[in-house]
């Protein structure tokens, strides 16, 4: 497991004790009660962190996306190394677990 992939799933586990990581073949999906986000390798130098966020228009390092993490996922954020699992990164990641109800 890389750096950046530890310091995502690091930050999903602190949203709440009701957080679940589960492997997939291709990725880690990240649970509360249906899937919220999603860890995906992408190349050899970063690491995707898939949201669910629908109806959010992609700005900044959020980017849409259909190719992370199976169906759910709407948009990505790319993790070139674990700094950049900043404040927006946190942001973005409460606002899917907060949309997950």
């Amino acid at each position: 497991m890389s750096m950046e992939h530890e310091a995502a799933l690091a930050a999903a586990r602190k949203l709440g004790k009701d957080v679940t990581p589960s492997a997939r073949k291709t990725y880690v999906s990240l649970v509360r009660k249906r899937q919220f986000g999603a860890i995906q390798p992408s190349t050899t130098d970063r690491v995707d962190l898939g949201l669910v966020l629908p109806g959010v228009e992609a700005q900044g390092r959020l980017e849409a996306t259909a190719t992370v993490g199976g169906g759910r996922v709407t948009h990505r954020i790319a993790l070139h190394s674990a700094k950049d699992v900043d404040a927006e990164v946190r942001r973005w990641l409460k606002a899917a677990y907060d949309r997950d109800v």
